[in-house]
């Protein structure tokens, strides 16, 4: 909530903007995000895990009954956006494969780990977005290697450090 929050506060005076929102999950950044900047022209929820649609639209439906939105059950390297974006927002999972203890729950292990290959094709969209013209932020945590890498490269550059995370920009 902390990313759509300082997203909306930074988007102040901008118009009719097109969000979208990568790995969302249940909506919780796009949707915070239309709690807070009222002036969102299309809203675009990507999300793989079939299992949270019903939770999206249920949270969709009840916080933001009347803006207009498309969701794309879809892994966000097979998503092709045919119109302009403004905006992407993500909170992808922060650990590597192989790189820490396993939750229990499959669901879970998908929202916390990424394999080097889909965090690669994410990392190509986000710069495909950002190469057409895209604010792109995601959040990471401060301990990942890969995060520290691309930090240090200029390829992201972290706006607002959490406590274990923060909030980066495609640069």
């Amino acid at each position: 909530m902390v990313l759509a929050k300082y997203i909306a506060e930074i988007s102040q005076g901008k118009k009719e903007l097109r969000l979208l929102d990568l790995g969302c999950g249940c909506g919780v950044i796009g949707i915070e995000f239309c709690l807070n900047f009222s002036d969102v022209s299309n809203l675009i929820f990507v999300e793989k895990q079939k299992e949270f649609l019903p939770y999206l639209e249920e949270n969709l439906k009840l916080f933001i009954p009347n803006f207009s939105y498309t969701i794309l059950n879809k892994s966000f390297s097979d998503v092709a956006i045919s119109e302009d974006i403004d905006i992407v927002v993500s909170n992808p999972p922060y650990y590597l494969e192989n790189s820490g203890r396993l939750p229990p729950n499959q669901q879970k292990q998908i929202c916390h780990f990424i394999d080097q290959k889909e965090w690669d094709a994410f990392w190509k969209r986000l710069q495909e977005f950002r190469q057409q013209g895209a604010e792109c932020y995601f959040t990471g945590r401060n301990d990942q290697k890969y995060l520290q890498d691309l930090e240090q490269a200029g390829s992201i550059i972290k706006i607002k450090d959490l406590t274990k995370s923060a909030i980066f920009k495609i640069a």
